[in-house]
């Protein structure tokens, strides 16, 4: 089960009085950095030598170093390098300068779980990823608002990973945004059940509903009756994987989180309709 988090489950102490390094001040590199200054964090610039990026991160008020000095000296190292570069710049940068109490942070999950990097045991490891390009978690930062971010835990031995991932997805203006888009998809589907009699929500205190994956009830429907209804959506790719959960009573589910665009979930309405049509006549 996907669990939404918000600013109220994050805080910036643990980022706070600690250094963190961006190695890289590409797409998300510049984002991440300049919005975790601008929540208050220390923040420094690894690069290599003759980077162009160098003198761009300067101007914008950044102490830059290379990268294994940048690894040396920070507490959360963010790995914003290509992909193609990660593992020969964390063998030749990185590597040796890691050690106990470090937390290495990638933005996606390919070089770990493809194991071209494998970091060492007492080292925490995590992924704090923007659902957007960095352009845009840049300029949701300087609006207010923020971009989505998933977090991961793929190593915790000091047990600190997860608020250290919350407090960067929070510093970088992650969390808030994850909360609102969830709550505007499950409004939405709120209202797609209230417009339909024969629909309703297996939770039917609001209290007690999550807004990420909704159960529905349908009328009169048994398990195969549900399972034709989903069949159906599935065939004409309006909807996959829409039926309830095996332990539920008969029904369906919807999921609801930051990751759905509101649209997509008013889209759904009428296929809604359609598919209850075609089983009742």
């Amino acid at each position: 089960m996907v669990k939404v988090y918000s600013d109220k489950d994050a805080d910036l102490k643990h980022l706070k009085g600690r250094t963190l390094a961006v190695l890289g001040f590409g797409s998300q590199g510049h984002a991440h950095a300049l919005n975790l200054k601008e929540s208050g964090c220390k923040v420094i610039i690894g690069l290599y030598e003759g980077s162009r990026s160098i003198a761009v991160a300067r101007e914008h008020g950044f102490e830059v170093v290379s990268t294994g000095e940048a690894v040396r000296r920070a507490d959360v190292i963010m790995v914003g390098l290509p992909d193609t570069k990660q593992a020969a710049v964390y063998e030749r940068d990185m590597a040796p300068h890691l050690c106990k109490g470090k937390t290495l942070l990638f933005t996606h999950g390919f070089s770990i779980h493809f194991k071209t990097v494998v970091p060492p045991k007492d080292v925490d490891v995590i992924m704090v990823a923007p659902k957007g390009p960095g352009h845009i978690v840049r300029r949701q930062f300087v609006e207010g608002k923020g971009v989505p971010s998933l977090i991961a835990l793929y190593q915790n031995p000091s047990k600190q990973a997860k608020k250290v991932a919350l407090a960067w997805a929070k510093g970088i203006g992650g969390l808030a945004e994850m909360k609102r888009r969830a709550n505007a998809n499950a409004n939405a589907l709120d209202r797609l059940v209230q417009g339909r009699t024969w629909l309703g929500h297996l939770a039917a205190d609001a209290a007690n509903r999550s807004n990420t994956s909704v159960c529905l009830t349908v009328a009169g429907a048994d398990e195969d009756f549900i399972k034709k209804f989903a069949a159906l959506l599935d065939a004409e790719g309006a909807a996959y994987d829409i039926a309830g959960y095996r332990d539920a009573p008969p029904g369906l589910r919807s999921w609801c989180g930051a990751t759905v665009d509101t649209a997509d979930i008013e889209a759904l309405g009428p296929w809604l309709d359609w598919a209850w049509a075609s089983l009742r006549s």
